[in-house]
């Protein structure tokens, strides 16, 4: 909705003692004859800088919609989830993981704020919590010290970020909170990735020997090729090369809880389109199992499943 901008000034609070902090303030009038304020605390190094920012905030308010004034977090996270879900054409586990953070985290805390009450200092105190709080039952990924781990924490930041950005796109909030808030970061909990060692590989092979033979090729495929799980389950003798003896990767499988299994067409990111190189000592069993499909499938006859005739 756009207002009638009555005044504007820029001034010191008194008993504010930092010289570089100004207030800005505008007085406005709707339509319907009804009268408003708004004022907020900036950093300037001069009078003449705080002008321009109170310019810059002037132009910013006369796109803002007031009348979503009332609109809590609760109730835009919701629609935001909803429609983005589907617009931005989310994997099914990226769309169950940020639905899981909104609900036992970002709701919880600020569900029953108003989007133009939730301010930097807020935002703040909500991902100091989530950093340093142990309490939690939620079964998320956890750090050295059973705090949410760094990398949870960075999500959380990163959908509470889309979801303000979004509401400021759409004139809902005025200016932005989130740009005075730095991403949480916390080098003590990092950690030197995992590597098996040779004689975790040799103890790994040992116990492989008395494992169902495909079983065992997807180990074996698993630690020669450096495939995500997802990846290596997504694969099919379509994708299969044999003259170079590559697999092409291009699809993943992903599982979300309480609904199953899925075929995602994409893998994680771009980059992870590639081919992955089968060493000639997987060949002889790759070759078996091949077989064994063609079995089967000829075995089904016309009652094979078409759906799976790359599987």
């Amino acid at each position: 909705m756009k207002y009638k901008l009555l005044s504007s000034r820029v001034y010191r609070r008194s008993g504010i003692t930092r010289k570089n902090m100004w207030t800005i303030m505008v007085r406005f009038l709707l339509p319907g004859r009804k009268y408003g304020t708004k004022s907020k605390s900036i950093k300037a190094k001069s009078h003449a800088e705080a002008q321009r920012k109170l310019e810059k905030w002037v132009s910013d308010l006369q796109k803002y919609d007031f009348l979503s004034e009332n609109e809590t977090m609760e109730e835009f996270c919701d629609s935001y989830l909803k429609r983005y879900c589907e617009t931005k054409m989310w994997a099914p586990r990226t769309t169950d993981s940020y639905k899981r953070l909104a609900s036992q985290y970002i709701k919880p805390f600020f569900g029953k704020y108003r989007l133009i009450d939730i301010s930097s200092s807020l935002i703040s105190e909500f991902i100091y919590n989530i950093m340093t709080e142990d309490s939690q039952n939620t079964k998320q990924r956890r750090s050295i010290r059973k705090r949410l781990n760094v990398r949870t924490v960075k999500n959380i930041y990163y959908l509470l970020s889309q979801i303000m950005r979004t509401a400021y796109q759409l004139d809902k909030i005025p200016s932005n909170p989130m740009d005075k808030v730095p991403a949480p970061s916390n080098k003590r909990d990092v950690r030197t990735p995992a590597v098996f060692s040779k004689n975790t590989l040799a103890l790994l092979f040992k116990h492989l020997e008395m494992q169902d033979p495909l079983f065992q090729l997807q180990i074996l495929l698993c630690v020669t090729t450096g495939c995500r799980i997802g990846e290596l389950l997504g694969l099919s003798w379509n994708d299969y090369n044999e003259l170079n003896h590559t697999f092409y990767v291009h699809q993943t499988v992903q599982y979300i809880p309480g609904r199953g299994t899925y075929i995602y067409a994409k893998p994680k990111t771009p980059n992870s389109y590639r081919n992955i190189y089968v060493i000639p000592q997987l060949w002889s069993a790759l070759e078996v199992q091949k077989q064994e499909f063609l079995k089967m499938k000829k075995y089904g006859g016309e009652e094979w499943n078409p759906m799976l005739l790359s599987k």
